[in-house]
């Protein structure tokens, strides 16, 4: 945290990468986080952008929160690539709900909060329900099989976790502030695999 404070007293503005784990209250469906909701973090790594945030905050800047990013190379999304080739992968979990981000959206939003009058916490993801990350690589599957891209392996293992996870956060403000609707995280999934990340 020494070098959150040093950073924010060296500089002029910071705007700073957070994470869904700074919330530990577990979702139900058709949930999800707002910018101004509670936050009380269940591991080391929520609290350690919990007490960032707070910091970049209380000298004027601006948080971003995040999901899985698709547009960029993410582990998710390279574990279902790998399945598809016909590598070695975990099973696809069936209840665990992940929101997305999506790089594009990301990219246009960060420009906007560029502009020094814009401060506070930005929540960044997609529109529509979360997907299970089986349902992740379903769609990637789905988009090999409609380009007709070699595939090795056309069915997954997937499990169920003992107790379900949701992540999903509210991006009515992030949305608001570029003046539409953010991608929905399905296709948001679709582009990834599309754009051969």
């Amino acid at each position: 945290m020494d070098l959150t404070r040093e950073v924010c007293k060296a500089s002029k503005r910071v705007i700073f990468a957070s994470s869904v784990y700074v919330f530990g209250k577990k979702l139900r469906e058709g949930e999800s986080w707002e910018e101004d909701e509670e936050r009380i973090p269940s591991n080391v790594y929520g609290k350690s952008k919990l007490l960032a945030e707070d910091i970049v905050l209380s000298h004027g800047g601006v948080v971003l929160r995040l999901e899985t990013m698709m547009g960029i190379k993410n582990k998710i999304m390279d574990r279902a690539k790998e399945a598809i080739n016909g590598g070695e992968y975990f099973p696809f979990w069936t209840n665990c709900f992940s929101g997305c981000s999506y790089f594009p959206d990301f990219l246009e939003i960060l420009e906007k909060v560029l502009d020094p009058c814009i401060s506070g916490v930005y929540n960044v993801s997609g529109s529509g329900d979360p997907p299970s990350r089986s349902e992740m690589a379903d769609i990637a599957l789905s988009v090999y099989k409609e380009k007709g891209w070699e595939i090795k392996n056309d069915t997954f293992e997937t499990e169920t976790l003992p107790e379900p996870k949701r992540f999903s956060l509210k991006v009515d403000k992030a949305e608001k502030l570029i003046g539409r609707k953010l991608t929905n995280r399905r296709e948001a999934v679709r582009n990834h695999i599309l754009n051969r990340i």
